[in-house]
């Protein structure tokens, strides 16, 4: 969306495609977080989060984007918070918050309300919003099927207009994928159902390079039990506050024995699930039964709007007493097109944006960075790709091309 915006802004035509109803649809922009990196204050600096962004990725980032990223976040806040986005501010100044893995604290959080601190739900009130009001084309319920090319470079996409039953073809002078990543091909994972990599595929159809697949950003406290309505991260936030102590099914507290072995905690829930050690819903107990019952009370006196915390007392689970059963879930992945600076991928005429590209994170995702890195590079693409959409002719679509893959898909 963002890209849509920026590109409309640079004087270019736009199509916007959904393969849903637009602003109803499963778009992992509206499960984001609660955090949003950026050096915005001194001591902090874009040189010093580009170095705590390379460090965490293992010296496998492409460093040029990196930092040309990380230089776009500022704007990208200034433009959500013009656009109605709140953030939580004192004395006219952002709070920003410490996570792990960051040389100072530098994470934006939405202004609480009701309970929610979540950013998506900012997102999904004024983005959709936005894209309206400047008065951007949308074709919704259309799934791209695969990308079209005439001379050496993409020229349109071809798809199935859901609501009308037909295929369709659309020509382009450039396309920008920002299809998201491949999360739900896994068993548990934090995203929508239709985040499986379908413009990944795409783009290696089309001939994309591509990066970094073997790197998963893996939570390893998702709730598996009980299960609620809503996503099952709400486990992390309660280990997170309480300092949750994490058992076996023979009742053992196996981490340290992992810890001393340089694992992570993903490593050793992975282990010991596989050991056949784990809970009835196959994962490891998480417990606060080791606390003080007042102590587990006043906590749940600070979430009492809470939407997990509501059903969990509509079901008779207790926190003070009853374990919740957790597991690792694929929150976000890192392997895609390979982008340079500008977010250009190798095929000429196509762009990408978000998950769909690699390059930025390397092989590990820095706390709170997904979410800025999903804006930036949307910025990013949008300007550039209109930029270079100025200077292009437009293309013919080639029809047999059209009829073969008419073919293919039907």
């Amino acid at each position: 969306m963002l890209a849509a915006i920026k590109a409309h802004a640079e004087g270019v035509d736009v199509l916007m495609i959904t393969s849903g109803a637009f602003g109803r649809d499963s778009a992992v922009t509206w499960m984001a977080g609660g955090g949003f990196q950026c050096a915005l204050y001194p001591p902090d600096s874009l040189e010093v989060q580009s170095k705590d962004t390379i460090i965490n990725g293992r010296h496998l980032s492409n460093q040029e984007l990196v930092y040309t990223l990380l230089k776009e976040a500022p704007s990208c806040i200034m433009d959500l918070e013009g656009w109605g986005e709140k953030f939580h501010k004192k004395s006219g100044r952002f709070v920003q918050y410490f996570l792990p893995g960051h040389s100072y604290a530098r994470c934006l959080q939405r202004e609480k309300e009701k309970g929610v601190s979540n950013f998506g739900d900012e997102h999904h009130k004024v983005l959709p919003r936005q894209i309206r009001a400047k008065g951007i084309p949308i074709r919704e319920d259309f799934l791209v099927i695969d990308l079209l090319s005439a001379d050496g470079r993409i020229a349109g996409a071809v798809g199935i207009d859901l609501r009308e039953g037909d295929f369709k073809a659309i020509s382009a002078k450039v396309v920008v994928l920002a299809t998201s990543g491949y999360a739900a091909c896994y068993k548990h994972y934090l995203t929508g159902p239709s985040v499986t990599g379908w413009g990944h595929g795409m783009a290696y159809r089309a001939g994309a390079e591509f990066m970094d697949m073997e790197f998963i950003d893996c939570y390893p406290y998702v709730a598996v039990w009980p299960k609620l309505t809503m996503v099952g991260d709400w486990a992390a936030n309660v280990r997170y506050a309480l300092s949750g102590k994490f058992y076996n099914k023979m009742g053992f507290e196996f981490w340290e024995s992992y810890r001393r072995k340089g694992m992570t905690r993903a490593q050793a829930i992975f282990k010991e699930v596989e050991a056949g050690r784990g809970s009835p819903h196959g994962g490891i107990y998480l417990a606060f039964s080791h606390l003080p019952a007042n102590l587990v009370d006043d906590y749940i006196k600070t979430q009492g709007g809470e939407k997990w915390l509501k059903e969990l007392g509509a079901m008779g689970f207790d926190l003070r007493k009853d374990a919740i059963e957790v597991y690792i879930s694929a929150m976000s992945t890192l392997g895609g097109c390979k982008i340079d600076e500008h977010c250009r991928t190798t095929v000429p005429g196509l762009y990408a944006a978000g998950e769909l590209a690699s390059g930025f994170d390397g092989a590990h995702t820095l706390a709170g960075n997904m979410m800025m890195f999903c804006f930036t590079s949307g910025s990013v693409t949008g300007r550039e790709a209109a930029k270079e959409a100025k200077t292009r002719q437009k293309v013919e679509i080639d029809e047999q091309q059209v009829k073969e893959l008419h073919r293919k898909v039907f």
